[in-house]
């Protein structure tokens, strides 16, 4: 009985590589488009009885001062990015003052129409 196990036995197995298979592969492989896409403005939701659903953006200021700015408790703004989006979002966090002692709470919402972004969620959410 011999003492070698499976993977020693290994360096025995040659495989053949198929390079006309490897060339389809890599050729077939899909081109992933990739974009970044900055806010366009700060806005606020407003209701008006003649837009769709009742609300419409109202232009607050521009999106060049957002990197500037101080946030706190309680503050709040919406972006508007111009488009419908895909994708991931990224952004960074940087604490103002004395080193922070409590964690962020922070929370996103996401919506393709004024409405979704103005009124509360359903199913018992609280705002």
């Amino acid at each position: 009985m011999s003492e070698t196990s499976p993977i020693q036995q290994a360096d025995k197995i040659k495989i053949a590589r198929n390079e006309a298979f490897i060339n389809q592969a890599v050729q077939a492989q899909p081109h992933l488009n990739t974009s970044t896409t900055p806010p366009q403005q700060m806005v606020e939701i407003v209701h008006n009885a003649d837009a769709m659903h009742g609300w419409k953006t109202h232009p607050m200021q521009s999106v060049s001062t957002l990197s500037q700015q101080h946030y706190g408790k309680g503050d709040e703004f919406i972006l508007d990015f111009g488009t419908h989006q895909v994708g991931y979002l990224s952004f960074s966090v940087r604490p103002v003052g004395s080193p922070p002692d409590a964690p962020l709470h922070l929370k996103l919402t996401f919506g393709e129409m004024p409405v979704e972004v103005a009124e509360p969620f359903g199913f018992g959410a609280s705002e």
